[in-house]
């Protein structure tokens, strides 16, 4: 009943919007879509360095996923945060919310599905891909960005959005400013002398996306490299952690699973001598803040990740299940996914051999 009271309110809002007065259009105060997971989000930092170099006396607003917001609330780049409880939850207020921000102009990062939100709340420019409702968009969107012929990773593809801006040669690489205070919390707790502080989170969203020989390698990783381990991820990976942690020597193990915020998990990866993680938003995280990371990749391709950053590292092994070739609603013919969330065989990730993995390591450590 709540959603389609919900639909109701939107519809209205859509059908009214062309009788309100309309602002002059420019582009002095923007908002952006980002209401994307994690990961996504981390690659979407280059937006907004882009668009504040371009027009640096413009406000840059961001609507981004509550969970997420605290990650972005030191970026430079970003003069408010707006935290996004999802359409059903907030739709009419947030409508109104976004109308009494008269913005001039909104970028939408996402697959469309507020582009009628964004229409109703009347902001002059709007500014996105058409995605999986082509005509909808149509009448929602002044601005439909065709897509790139090829597709060359997540960054670009949010950047090709500006181009409407005169903005068209951004740099692509994604920034992260850990909280300084939670710098030196995790300095205090991982007091260890010179010991190596390695990072090691083992969890993901989708079953099809863990890595099941994390034990041998933090069994080696303690062995060869004398390091302290942090084993990272959230509440509902602590059965996984215990899993793997059961028959290791704990003494070098730090088990932090669930007791660490977004916010948290990016001061801990900012001390961090090297990050070892699935294709997970902490691998982002990890890559975006310069810091040494191997991230294993299974249905999804390292391709999406874009231009392979500093001192990372991805592992990855072809396979001929990868079958599906849509990103944020747009296909491509030169990129291939799979979309499980539960296989039985799990051959993209069983192919990769803790060996494998302890090599790129030392690769990094250079020891």
């Amino acid at each position: 009943m709540n959603k389609i009271f919900m639909k109701i309110i939107l519809l209205y809002y859509v059908l009214t919007s062309p009788l309100r007065e309309k602002r002059e259009s420019g582009y002095k105060k923007f908002l952006i879509i980002d209401t994307l997971r994690l990961g996504d989000v981390v690659m979407s930092t280059p937006v907004f360095k882009a668009i504040k170099k371009q027009y640096p006396d413009s406000l840059l607003h961001v609507l981004v996923r509550a969970e997420i917001a605290d990650l972005l609330d030191r970026e430079p780049y970003i003069d408010k945060i707006i935290p996004y409880h999802g359409k059903e939850k907030t739709g009419s207020d947030l409508i109104k919310l976004l109308q009494h921000g008269e913005y001039d102009i909104s970028i939408n990062l996402c697959e469309g599905k507020l582009n009628a939100l964004i229409y109703a709340a009347g902001i002059p420019v709007r500014i996105g891909y058409s995605q999986r409702h082509k005509y909808r968009d149509r009448i929602f969107l002044t601005n439909i960005i065709q897509q790139p012929e090829t597709f060359q990773g997540i960054p670009l593809l949010f950047l090709k959005l500006l181009e409407p801006l005169g903005i068209s040669k951004a740099n692509s690489r994604p920034e992260l400013y850990p909280d300084p205070m939670g710098i030196e919390q995790f300095k205090t707790l991982l007091q260890n002398g010179q010991r190596l502080k390695i990072v090691v989170h083992p969890g993901a969203r989708n079953a099809t996306h863990r890595w099941p020989y994390y034990q041998a390698v933090i069994r080696e990783i303690i062995k060869r490299f004398d390091a302290m381990v942090v084993v990272t991820g959230d509440r509902s990976e602590a059965m996984l952690a215990d899993n793997i942690l059961s028959g290791l020597d704990t003494r070098n193990i730090i088990n932090l699973v669930g007791k660490t915020t977004i916010k948290e998990m990016a001061a801990l990866c900012s001390i961090a001598d090297l990050v070892l993680s699935n294709d997970t938003g902490v691998s982002h995280i990890a890559c975006a803040l310069g810091r040494p990371t191997i991230t294993i990749f299974g249905p999804e391709p390292p391709m999406l990740c874009g231009e392979l950053m500093k001192n990372e590292k991805r592992i990855f092994v072809e396979v001929p299940c990868r079958n599906d070739n849509i990103f944020f609603g747009l296909e491509f013919k030169d990129a291939r996914r799979c979309k499980k969330e539960n296989c039985d065989s799990l051959i993209c990730m069983k192919k990769i051999t803790p060996d494998m993995v302890l090599k790129k390591i030392q690769e990094l450590l250079k020891k």
